[in-house]
């Protein structure tokens, strides 16, 4: 990949997402299925249609996205746009920002379970906020992570036309918090102990 990027930047989900997001659905399918067939409740029946209802779905939008993909985020030279276009079409939800409008920008991220989701806080000239998720991207072949693709839509927003692509590292820390990664450690080491006992 070149330093200097044309605009606009077009960017996918990685091939390694859409293959964990069809066995997660596909996972979600069978539980839903083998819960309906041993249940007597028709709450826990109910629940489980659920279950298999939502596992079609993702398994659905995911093979969709394999055989036909379409960017989750574009970065042009007046505007960036994310945000998955089945769910833009079913909620309405349009993440879109003109540069023009943005004050300023910064990246950040929350935890959930231990593990650290990506966002950029997007703080409009009308003095709204607004927060633009991310993760990890395909650009043409290269996956690039969040701290690179913050630095692409920043260099964008400051005039720098055509961006400069700089690599950064993200390591474990930075997807993990420090608890998730001890209990990842404890876990392993248990493994290892137990089969050293036996």
């Amino acid at each position: 990949m070149s330093d200097k990027i044309p605009l606009p930047i077009e960017l996918y989900h990685s091939n390694k997402f859409l293959l964990f997001s069809l066995a997660f659905g596909g996972a979600m399918f069978w539980l839903g299925r083998t819960v309906s067939l041993i249940a007597d409740e028709w709450f826990i029946i109910a629940l489980s249609m659920v279950l298999i209802i939502f596992g079609v779905l993702v398994v659905l939008v995911y093979i969709i996205s394999l055989i036909n993909p379409k960017p989750i985020l574009v970065i042009t030279r007046y505007r960036i746009s994310g945000g998955h276009g089945l769910l833009k079409r079913l909620f309405n939800k349009n993440n879109a920002f003109a540069f023009k409008d943005i004050h300023s920008l910064k990246l950040d991220y929350h935890t959930h379970k231990d593990v650290k989701h990506w966002h950029i806080i997007v703080l409009l000239k009308n003095g709204k906020k607004s927060y633009l998720s991310i993760r990890s991207v395909k650009y043409e072949t290269v996956i690039i992570n969040e701290k690179e693709i913050f630095n692409l839509i920043n260099q964008v927003h400051q005039g720098n036309i055509p961006p400069t692509f700089e690599d950064f590292d993200m390591n474990i820390h930075d997807r993990m918090t420090t608890w998730g990664l001890f209990m990842i450690g404890f876990v392993v080491l248990m493994l290892v102990v137990g089969n050293l006992m036996k």
